[in-house]
């Protein structure tokens, strides 16, 4: 959610004072008694609770990645905020609904149902409710599914942490791109992640294809770019 002044260290510290418990305590937490804290002045406590205060207005991407959803980062997050507009909506959607959305695989979308099945989320969920954070902002222009890739092909191969092959694959699509199965002198790049296809790299090496891993395929997505 981009809360200035929130970092790491801050959490582990309000977690180990008490302060919250999960994260939707961020937003009742009493900033009358964090200003009893050592190295908690008035500025740093104001600047704190105008930060938590901004926040309540990201748009729905950033709050899908903020509740720590298995799988959901900023490509899957993107698209569900587009498809459906709602995190209720969200909420109460079938797996099948879920992995009808176009760079939504089914290990994802099964993810994302089960999360709001469980009674605890669904709490987490309520507290924010309750703090008024916007479950329909909207997506700014450049949070939206920026055809990055347009008229690009993209190999994958191998096992990716974050994605499916379904999802990688849908992901590049959703970005305008071609995810082929195999390596051809058009092929932007290869992206090669556990247990790779030997023959793929052996074409992408004789053709001089890049080949990249999670992490670079992930800023491609987001920007076209292999740099």
């Amino acid at each position: 959610m981009d809360i200035e002044g929130l970092g790491e260290s801050r959490v582990q510290l309000f977690v180990e004072q008490g302060f919250i418990n999960d994260i939707g305590d961020i937003y009742s937490m009493d900033f009358e008694r964090l200003r009893k804290l050592e190295g908690f002045g008035d500025l740093s406590v104001n600047n704190l609770r105008a930060a938590i205060e901004a926040s309540k207005s990201r748009p729905l991407s950033a709050l899908l990645v903020g509740l720590n959803i298995r799988h959901v980062r900023g490509v899957a997050a993107e698209a569900l905020a587009a498809a459906f507009g709602d995190l209720d909506r969200i909420m109460n959607s079938s797996a099948e609904q879920l992995a009808a959305v176009n760079g939504i695989g089914p290990t994802t979308a099964r993810s994302v149902y089960e999360y709001f099945a469980d009674e605890h989320h669904r709490a987490i969920v309520e507290k924010l409710r309750a703090a008024g954070l916007d479950f329909t902002a909207p997506e700014s222009s450049s949070t939206l599914l920026e055809q990055t890739l347009s008229g690009k092909s993209v190999v994958i191969t191998g096992t990716l942490a974050g994605f499916s092959r379904e999802e990688a694959e849908a992901a590049v699509k959703a970005h305008g791109g071609k995810a082929t199965g195999s390596v051809s002198k058009s092929t932007l790049a290869v992206v090669l992640g556990e247990s790779p296809g030997a023959n793929k790299v052996n074409k992408a090496e004789q053709l001089g294809i890049p080949m990249i891993d999670e992490a670079a395929f992930t800023r491609l997505l987001e920007t076209g770019t292999l740099g």
